[in-house]
């Protein structure tokens, strides 16, 4: 079936973000419902997005960002599913730099080795690192 105006999805378009919907929610063990209250939408909303007789950008956009998956391979452009959220990945990075830390300056202290600079100051280090890094892949995109 054709488009009826450039703006509306065919029905081959349709099924295609529907059956990535429902895969993305299998693989994150959530139904309808669930979604729906991720997204702030009535179960039944959700159900009319998840069939796709009704599905727009925003909920795309929403249904994407909760379900971790790109609007790329919702909507059918790419396999990969991968969603990177660089404010996320930031915080992750700046927990995994300061864990890391901590684990080395407990093995030095083990050790009777005791680091040259406190541990606030390696801690900081470790956010500027990891601010240097966002502010790279920032530019690199």
């Amino acid at each position: 079936m054709e488009r009826k105006r450039d703006d509306q999805l065919t029905e081959q378009e349709k099924k295609i973000i529907s059956e990535r919907i429902k895969n993305a929610m299998v693989r994150k063990l959530i139904n309808q419902k669930e979604l729906g209250e991720m997204i702030g939408v009535s179960r039944s909303a959700m159900s009319r997005a998840v069939t796709g007789s009704v599905i727009t950008l925003g909920y795309l956009m929403k249904i994407s960002k909760a379900l971790n998956v790109s609007m790329d391979y919702l909507c059918g452009f790419s396999s990969k599913e991968d969603y990177f959220d660089i404010d996320v990945g930031l915080d992750d990075l700046r927990q995994k730099a300061k864990s890391m830390i901590k684990e080395i300056l407990d093995e030095l202290a083990l050790l009777g080795i005791e680091a040259k600079s406190p541990k606030e100051e390696l801690l900081k280090n470790a956010e500027l690192v990891a601010e240097q890094i966002n502010h790279n892949l920032q530019r690199n995109i």
